[in-house]
């Protein structure tokens, strides 16, 4: 084995430096952190959306239209609607 070789002995780093992770935990792509961030956000609901939401129950739009007008998951929708006691078209 040559002299020279910067790996020799040490283990490799699971987290690069600076990566804002704890030493060990996987490291997540940043799509899929922006998607947890957005998940957070399917637990509010603003006074608009729950009117958008009642506007397109009334327009018997389907579930999948909903959850992209109003970016919230399929099961958001839904959850809200029971909640709200909306019903809502699933295509």
């Amino acid at each position: 084995m040559p002299q020279g070789n910067k790996n020799s002995g040490q283990p490799k780093r699971p987290n690069p430096p600076g990566s804002g992770q704890r030493p060990g935990q996987p490291l997540q792509p940043a799509k899929l952190q922006g998607f947890a961030e957005e998940k957070r956000r399917d637990a509010t609901w603003t006074n608009n959306e729950i009117q958008t939401l009642r506007q397109l129950a009334s327009e018997n739009a389907p579930v999948s239209t909903m959850s992209s007008k109003l970016r919230k998951s399929e099961d958001a929708i839904r959850a809200k609607a029971k909640e709200l006691e909306i019903k809502v078209t699933s295509w």
